[in-house]
């Protein structure tokens, strides 16, 4: 045990009878109620020290442990943390059931909002069955991988979904990459589908040759916005913001699909 001003510390730090402030660093004064000392009464330094300023020597053994401590918890906390966390197939099935069972136990209950328009249960999942059907027809089976390009908009968590129920692997891809850093990442993961913002459509479109993209799905944002605000949006916002974009022979459209959907359910 080593004694220092009345605290007796344990080899490690461990199991310490500590008689210092926490915060302050400072020690407490039992005539005042454990209140701590101030710092001229036990010639500590109570505050920050200045860079280059060596500390007191009776502070040394707090600086110590404030220098080293961090170390010591970052080495403990990776060692307990594993090198690679993996989600089975199990947890995905498990989310696409909660989804079901809540579309048929509240259909009409908010799953999403957005730009002030809430996004039902229903909605959503029959989106995604519309698009996984579309993925479907296109080829896309058990472990294949589709892109995401898109940032965080219901329709790539519709997206995400959709690519479950198909079986297939979502890799969500950063939009803003530069046209080698999505070829990069497009050849990398072997992405054979790709759902896209129409933003972004035309970037993607111009790589295509140089991937192994077979079909690219477009979608837009006014998708799942309001009648007022999508109407607001197509007039005043939708071309001048690069969201519209022409489809080309082969690629599909997320609305379309959706649209086709509704028709054969009657």
């Amino acid at each position: 045990v080593v004694q220092r001003r009345g605290e007796p510390v344990q080899c490690g730090c461990v199991n310490r009878i500590d008689t210092r402030d926490p915060v302050l660093d400072r020690p407490l004064d039992p005539a005042h109620g454990g209140k701590p000392a101030h710092p001229r009464d036990v010639g500590g330094f109570a505050g920050p020290r200045r860079h280059g300023a060596r500390p007191r020597r009776d502070d040394d053994a707090a600086t110590a442990r404030r220098r080293f401590a961090p170390r010591r918890r970052a080495r403990s906390v990776g060692q307990q943390c594993p090198e690679q966390l993996t989600l089975g197939r199990r947890e995905f099935a498990r989310g696409i059931d909660d989804v079901d069972e809540a579309e048929r136990e509240r259909p009409a209950a908010t799953m999403m909002i957005f730009k002030g328009r809430n996004i039902s249960f229903r909605e959503a999942n029959r989106a995604s069955d519309a698009l996984a059907a579309a993925l479907a027809d296109q080829g896309v089976r058990k472990g294949d991988r589709v892109a995401l390009i898109m940032p965080n908009t219901p329709n790539i968590i519709i997206s995400q979904f959709a690519v479950w129920k198909a079986g297939a692997v979502a890799v969500p891809v950063n939009p803003l990459f530069s046209d080698s850093e999505m070829i990069y990442a497009l050849t990398e993961c072997d992405a054979k589908v790709a759902i896209v913002l129409t933003t972004f459509y035309q970037k993607i479109k111009n790589v295509q040759s140089s991937t192994s993209l077979r079909c690219i799905i477009a979608t837009n944002v006014k998708d799942f916005l309001s009648p007022m605000v999508r109407l607001i949006f197509t007039l005043f916002m939708e071309k001048k913001g690069g969201h519209r974009a022409k489809v080309a022979a082969g690629d599909l459209s997320l609305t379309a699909l959706i649209s086709r959907d509704a028709a054969s359910a009657r």
